[in-house]
Parts: C-alpha cells; structure tokens; sequence
C-alpha cells in the first residue's frame, strides 16, 4: 500500500453520517446491511472488469465501471474510495490509452482504497450491530 493510504485514519475513508442518516430515518439493520452488499458486489464487480479490460479498449467499458463504483461508494459513504473512483473516471474520459498503459498501478490504487474503506465499514456495521 501507498503511504498515502496506509497512515489514513479509518474515518478518512468513511463518512459515517451517510449510514447514519439511513438507519435514523428507518432503524432498520437490514437495509444498511443492502446498502452495505451492494457497494462491496459493485466494487468487486468492476475491480475485476476493469481488470480483464482488453487494452485496446476505447475507455467506454472502464468509464461505465467506474461510474457504478463511484455511485455505490457515495451510497455508504466511502467519499475518498468515491474520490479515488471520479479522478480515474476522468482520467479516463481525458486520455483512455493513458490509463490503460498505467491500470495495474490504478487497480492497485483502487483495490489498497477498497480495503482500507471495507475495514473501515467493518467496523461502523460491528458499532451499529452492538447497539441493535
């Protein structure tokens, strides 16, 4: 991992307030638990799509990846994983070929974010199960 993401505390990658404002409005576990699946599937999903990418690729399939993993991540409150997602999206619609030459390091980038926010919403979801 990048330093830049190793000595980040776990509230830099998750803005608690998003799923707290869901389980205000509803007190239901379960639907953070939804909210929760579906990031986790997303971004897993598109971190193995944007893999497999072929290189020649014109940027299309990569741009529509990581628009569903940046709107996933913005749906727990993973801002920074979100951040992350939106500068490569541009980075993408800027110059595809630019981006495919440098994947593997982006890929690397966006998987050391993932974990970090995954430990992070670990840690929420094992808070909010405590007080259910």
């Amino acid at each position: 991992m990048g330093p830049e993401i190793v000595n980040q505390p776990s509230e830099y990658f998750l803005d608690e307030s998003v799923l707290l404002r869901v389980w205000n409005l509803r007190k239901n576990t379960s639907l953070i638990l939804d909210i929760c699946k579906l990031f986790r599937r997303s971004s897993e999903e598109g971190l193995a799509s944007i893999k497999s990418i072929q290189v020649d690729d014109d940027g299309a399939n990569i741009s529509y990846w990581l628009h569903r993993m940046k709107g996933s991540a913005l749906n727990v409150g993973a801002t920074r994983f979100a951040e992350l997602v939106e500068s490569q999206e541009q980075q993408v619609l800027h110059d595809s070929q630019l981006y495919m030459a440098r994947r593997q390091w982006n890929l690397q980038r966006l998987n050391e974010s993932y974990q970090r926010t995954l430990q992070s919403l670990d840690r929420f979801l094992e808070g909010l199960s405590a007080q259910a």
